[in-house]
């Protein structure tokens, strides 16, 4: 007869699976944020709905990362000073407000055609005269005018134009949710050997 005693240490296998689980949780929310950033191709134009959003730069790229611990994972984009709510319009649709001069804002600027045209002398500063609400009342006069002739365009705006707000609509342009979904089997078997 073979008698056999065993004792169970519950403080070592908890670490343990604490431990395990970290790494698990770590090593998910990395995949994710990798899946996320390279469906975000960097180009000017705009994507189309359905597909994850396009970006001018590596600024918006760069702000999705992950955050874990052994309770869970929290994976997206930071939230800066300028983007708001945004990350989450383009992930699940909504409205946003801009101001008419941020959506032309990289067309040709008003100062630049007018000097270019010798249309306006070099614009000073408020410090520069006591007359500046003058000039830029002429500037806009000058806008109103070179517009109404056809030399400039519609990008170029006045001082007011440039301030009006438009609410506009965006579709949604998921990007998190099938970075998810593209990656569950995955995730699933990073907690199979926690231990």
């Amino acid at each position: 007869m073979l008698n056999v005693k065993y004792e169970f240490d519950r403080l070592t296998v908890e670490d343990a699976t604490i431990k395990g689980q970290k790494e698990a949780f770590r090593r998910a929310g990395a995949v994710v944020r990798l899946t996320a950033r390279r469906s975000i191709r960097t180009v000017k134009k705009p994507s189309t709905p359905g597909n994850p959003p396009h970006a001018r730069g590596r600024r918006f790229k760069n702000s999705i990362t992950y955050q874990s611990d052994a309770g869970g994972v929290v994976v997206g984009p930071v939230r800066f000073q300028n983007f708001d709510s945004t990350p989450a319009v383009l992930e699940y649709g909504g409205q946003r407000t801009a101001s008419l001069g941020a959506i032309v804002g990289r067309k040709l600027r008003a100062d630049k055609v007018l000097n270019r045209q010798n249309q306006l002398p070099p614009r000073k500063s408020k410090r520069a005269g006591k007359d500046w609400r003058a000039k830029i009342h002429n500037r806009d006069a000058m806008i109103k005018r070179l517009r109404a002739a056809g030399k400039i365009g519609e990008n170029v705006l006045t001082t007011d134009e440039s301030r009006e707000k438009k609410t506009f609509r965006i579709a949604p342009r998921p990007y998190m949710g099938p970075a998810l979904d593209v990656n569950r089997a995955k995730i699933t078997s990073f907690f199979r050997r926690i231990i």
